[in-house]
């Protein structure tokens, strides 16, 4: 015979099935940067094709790709940026959220370069 709690326990694990919401926004923003990248290889053959664009393909799509995943993943960028306006906006909520990645980007490659600099010429001995 099953308990009330066994009983109760079962139904709240069968009710959260298949609901993951990290699991749906990591769904979205792989979506948003495999159809980014076939969207920017569409933008460089059409572009070669009218002779207004040329390069390598690959960075046509690691391009489409990255804006697919940040437009796939606008949702997470909303709720990071909420963290720091604290307001319901979400365009500016979007865009605190890009300018601080831009912020930490351009921290990290200014104290990346610096080390090379300041290691590069202990190791050129």
């Amino acid at each position: 015979m099953i308990s009330e709690d066994d009983a109760r326990d079962e139904t709240r694990s069968s009710e959260g099935a298949g609901e993951n919401p990290a699991g749906d926004a990591w769904s979205r923003q792989l979506l948003g940067a495999l159809v980014g990248a076939l969207a920017g290889l569409l933008v460089l053959i059409l572009g070669e094709s009218v002779g207004a664009l040329s390069g390598d393909r690959v960075r046509y799509m690691l391009w489409g790709a990255v804006v697919g995943g940040l437009i796939g993943a606008s949702e997470k960028l909303a709720d990071a940026g909420k963290g720091l306006t604290k307001r319901d906006e979400t365009w500016l909520n979007m865009l605190v959220a890009l300018i601080g990645m831009a912020v930490i980007t351009g921290v990290v490659f200014a104290l990346a370069l610096a080390i090379t600099r300041l290691v590069g010429p202990a190791l050129d001995r």
